[in-house]
């Protein structure tokens, strides 16, 4: 990973965050009910 370009890096990083982010919001779409205690998981595991 050191030889690697810092730019290159940084957009690998962004590309991550990004798909990371999508697959969270999929659950809004794809569930049509979701209860209470699911979306305080999905809460707690966004804040760390």
């Amino acid at each position: 990973m050191e030889n690697l370009n810092p730019v290159l890096l940084a957009l690998i990083a962004a590309i991550g965050s990004w798909l990371a982010t999508e697959f969270g919001s999929s659950f809004v779409f794809l569930c049509k009910t979701i209860n209470k205690k699911a979306i305080d998981i999905r809460l707690d595991i966004s804040l760390g």
